[in-house]
């Protein structure tokens, strides 16, 4: 095959290996201009037809050219790697209150070295039974609940919001009572089991005790 340098107008011989290395792209050994060789095919006669055309310096080959889209390709695969390791190591205890989640977060937590929170659902804390009764002194308010965990897994004691109401269901004396504030009065429980049962007794006081009518009980 022919081709024509555009600017000096030489002839040169140029073979299909020598095109596809370079994607057409040569320089004129006249000129020394770089050309598409491609694009300047020629017909006409070799006799004047000058020595092969040189391939132009530092014009990518579709073989360079496919290794450097792989490697940017695998380079972008590593940082959205690294990326969701980041997200999985300062999310890891929401991810891990997921039950289908949970054995992944285990092991991804065994591999690190690191802590996952107990798995929680409170929506499965039932108050199975209450009773508010007044102190002997009258001063405060004593409130006896039962829980149960009627989730099939274990989980900790969680926290009680107790509101004292008046006839207008209107808080008039509200506290928030952490497990080791009423556990101290029914004993060291770290898990409830699947259907186990936990007694507590927690005092309250109000800022009008002859106003108070009834109570709510909230489980966070």
């Amino acid at each position: 095959m022919l081709t024509q340098c555009p600017h000096c107008r030489t002839l040169y011989r140029v073979s299909r290996s020598q095109l596809n290395a370079a994607q057409g792209i040569v320089r004129c050994s006249g000129c020394r201009r770089v050309f598409n060789a491609l694009e300047n095919l020629t017909s006409e006669s070799s006799s004047n037809a000058a020595p092969d055309a040189e391939p132009a310096p530092g014009t990518p080959s579709r073989s360079g050219k496919f290794v450097r889209t792989l490697a940017w390709a695998f380079t972008g695969f590593l940082l959205l790697a690294l990326l969701a390791a980041q997200v999985l190591w300062v999310e890891r205890d929401l991810f891990a209150q997921n039950p289908q989640l949970r054995p992944w977060m285990e092991r991804f937590c065994n591999y690190l070295d690191c802590q996952l929170e107990p798995l929680r659902n409170l929506q499965s804390m039932a108050v199975v039974d209450s009773d508010l009764r007044t102190t002997p002194t009258g001063h405060h308010f004593l409130l006896n609940i039962s829980l149960r965990n009627d989730a099939d897994f274990p989980q900790p004691p969680p926290a009680i919001q107790v509101q004292l109401l008046n006839a207008r269901d209107e808080a008039i004396g509200q506290r928030t009572f952490a497990p080791e504030e009423y556990l101290a009065y029914s004993g060291a429980i770290d898990r409830l089991l699947p259907g186990q049962l936990l007694q507590a007794v927690l005092e309250l006081a109000a800022s009008a005790q002859d106003e108070v009518q009834g109570y709510k009980i909230e489980i966070r």
